[in-house]
């Protein structure tokens, strides 16, 4: 969309030159290329220079825990764990420009479109088990 309506980056600096540079030809329609390759929120355009590939390598999720010896104190009790747990802890490797595991749809439209999504989030949290 940004694209589309001329304030991105790679729109500037295109205006900038006065051509846009595709396959070793120069295109001098910047403002004509953009808007057939862009969109302009309602499904047109485009849009095959957006595809990315997905592939990424992360450290999604790690749990460190600690089993007490409850039976010592406790006769009724089996059992405590006390864990440390995280969620989207570290992205080691990402090709797409944005976490691909977080669009805004997973339906049969719109899968894996990203609408000026919010970074990806860590979790970092506890877990208690307790066993009788």
């Amino acid at each position: 969309m940004m694209d589309y309506y001329g304030v991105s980056a790679a729109t500037a600096e295109a205006r900038d030159r006065g051509y846009v540079e595709l396959g070793g030809m120069r295109i001098s329609d910047v403002k004509g290329y953009y808007q057939t390759i862009g969109s302009d929120g309602t499904g047109t355009g485009a849009m095959s220079m957006y595809v990315y590939d997905a592939t990424n390598i992360r450290l999604a999720e790690l749990s460190l825990g600690y089993d007490f010896p409850v039976q010592k104190w406790c006769k009724w009790c089996k059992g405590l764990n006390l864990s440390l747990v995280g969620h989207n802890l570290l992205m080691l490797f990402n090709k797409a420009p944005f976490d691909p595991e977080i669009t805004s749809s997973t339906g049969t439209y719109d899968q894996g479109i990203d609408y000026f999504m919010q970074p990806s989030t860590r979790n970092i949290g506890f877990s208690l088990k307790l066993k009788f």
